[in-house]
């Protein structure tokens, strides 16, 4: 017997902690949707359940392959010296992986462009070597002044100035300075 509560309300389970030999489950609020599938055996089960909610698609064969990976790489010329040296010498690498030091200040969604002055090229040279490259982030709400393209208008001229060359580098639609600039 199988047992599915589809709810996105947070949810609780209890498999006897509360009350020995007592297991409980629940949401706070949302539907009262449970579904119960009936196998009889674990394997009936598995295939009904997979057919209520539809079979995940397999990873792509890359990324069950060999990965390269350390807390993070930077410069940009690193990368690629990374990448060249693992080609070089033979290793099996399907993918690299960046850190968050690849992120400007580590915002999310953003590119240094002072140590990656030319990240999509990089992503090209990568590609064309057969690398896929995986960005680590860790999405937070930055401790840092907003910026929208309607206060653009009263920043000042450093902040400015970071927006110029935020346009010129960052391929990324949250940008260095939170702005998400026009492309005129």
């Amino acid at each position: 017997m199988g047992l599915l509560l589809d709810n996105t309300w947070r949810s609780s389970f209890d498999f006897g902690k509360a009350e020995p030999g007592l297991s409980s489950f629940g949401a706070v609020d949302g539907p009262l949707n449970y579904y119960l599938i009936y196998g009889p055996s674990p394997r009936q089960v598995l295939e009904s359940y997979a057919w209520l909610t539809g079979k995940p698609p397999l990873p792509p064969m890359w990324a069950l392959g060999f990965q390269h990976s350390r807390y993070s790489y930077y410069p940009q010329a690193r990368v690629l010296e990374v990448a060249n040296r693992l080609r070089a010498d033979r290793i099996p690498a399907d993918a690299i992986y960046l850190d968050i030091e690849f992120q400007d200040k580590k915002f999310p969604f953003t590119v240094d462009c002072q140590r990656f002055p030319d990240f999509p090229g990089m992503l090209a040279q990568l590609k064309a070597e057969n690398f896929h490259l995986v960005t680590i982030t860790d999405l937070h709400i930055a401790d840092a002044p907003r910026l929208s393209t309607l206060s653009i208008g009263s920043m000042n001229q450093d902040s400015r100035s970071a927006l110029q060359r935020m346009r010129r580098c960052t391929t990324f639609t949250a940008c260095k300075t939170r702005a998400r600039p026009s492309r005129d």
